[in-house]
């Protein structure tokens, strides 16, 4: 179809507005105050035609006019997908990335890995799926590390490559994960890092996409909080619901 530019300018040429300046701010704030998809098209419009200033006050009536009719008239701005693009690049420099973000595709989504076809939240889900498995192998590192100084292991508290703390960092992840470190720092950890993951990685998965969809917007933090206020007893940390609970969520909600 036309070109958003194109249909901009078109909507600019017929606006003519009726109310002042003053009136017509007024009613692009109502507008986002009543209207999520209005707020995030004033933006998109605003960035694109001016300058990015997001301040109704700031612009003449004309400008909003023209906003108010385009919208008004259903023509709307499609997101341009820059964490899509992101990923791209990531693809390209890095093989590690490239692997990891394929078999997150193909076990959490639909097998396809182009990311500028995915939704927001399903890459910011494996932002934090990521991110959850970086934090435990590096804080599984810091504390042998640590263990190694306690202990009169020198060796052990100066190894700080990849390749050498490989297996160290899963043999602290096991002892760790059953308890048998006394120290307050090994504590520490258990009840600051290790609860980020369920062992599950398939809740994992799902607990990072349910929160990647809060953070999306207060209208979808809402969604999640009434649903769980309705049907899941009022608990709204979804790491502490089910698999089967989760997924009815991500189908129902977030994959709609």
């Amino acid at each position: 179809g036309p070109h958003p530019r194109y249909l901009l300018s078109m909507a600019r040429k017929a606006a003519m507005p009726v109310l002042d300046q003053v009136s017509l701010t007024a009613q692009i704030k109502e507008m986002q105050r009543s209207d999520a998809t209005a707020k995030e098209q004033w933006w998109m419009y605003c960035d694109a035609e001016g300058a990015g200033v997001r301040d109704p006050a700031k612009h003449d009536a004309s400008f909003l006019a023209t906003f108010i009719n385009s919208y008004d008239s259903g023509m709307r701005f499609e997101p341009a997908n820059d964490l899509g693009e992101l990923f791209k690049e990531g693809q390209r420099k890095s093989s590690s990335w490239k692997q990891a973000w394929a078999s997150y595709c193909t076990l959490y989504g639909d097998g396809k890995s182009d990311p500028t076809k995915k939704d927001q939240a399903f890459l910011v889900g494996f932002f934090d799926y990521m991110g959850q498995r970086g934090a435990m192998a590096l804080s599984s590192m810091g504390a042998m590390a640590s263990i190694g100084s306690m202990v009169g292991m020198p060796g052990m508290a100066g190894m700080t490559g990849m390749g050498s703390m490989g297996g160290m960092a899963g043999m602290a992840r096991s002892t760790i994960s059953m308890g048998t470190l006394g120290a307050p720092a090994a504590k520490r950890m258990r009840t600051e890092v290790f609860p980020i993951s369920s062992g599950d990685p398939e809740k994992d998965a799902l607990v990072s996409r349910v929160k990647a969809y809060q953070r999306s917007g207060d209208e979808q933090k809402q969604t999640w909080w009434t649903y769980c206020d309705t049907m899941l007893g009022g608990k709204r940390d979804p790491a502490k619901h089910d698999v089967a609970t989760l997924q009815e969520f991500v189908d129902t909600h977030v994959d709609s």
